[in-house]
């Protein structure tokens, strides 16, 4: 046994188990997918959502709120309404073909009239 030796010897800490690893659970899972940064300053609520703060409640987020609902009114309004041009442009199309073949049918009707009764 050594004169001067080392008393303090701490023991070694036990490996620790890292919560990332953990193969039940993948990160996925652990990420709320509806998590969003909140900032409450008096009576209004902020949330940060795309790069902007945003007003959840109050005068000014409600108008947000009517005027996101608005716009996508019109972003569905707009789609309608390019399918309803679509639409109407096929239908002239076809129209237009129905009357071309009405005049020719019509014409070859007229030229065989006039070879009966010249004939």
């Amino acid at each position: 046994m050594p004169f001067f030796g080392n008393k303090f010897s701490p023991k070694k800490p036990s490996s620790r188990k890292s919560f990332l690893h953990n193969s039940s659970k993948s990160p996925d899972k652990l990420i709320e997918k509806d998590s969003s940064t909140k900032l409450a300053l008096g009576d209004y609520i902020l949330t940060f959502q795309n790069g902007k703060w945003v007003l959840e409640n109050g005068v000014q987020g409600a108008m947000h709120k009517a005027l996101k609902k608005q716009n996508l009114r019109i972003q569905t309004l707009e789609e309608e309404n390019n399918l309803l041009k679509l639409k109407l442009e096929c239908f002239m199309n076809m129209l237009t073909e129905t009357t071309i073949d009405s005049h020719i049918q019509q014409r070859e009707i007229e030229k065989l009239k006039t070879e009966v009764f010249n004939n």
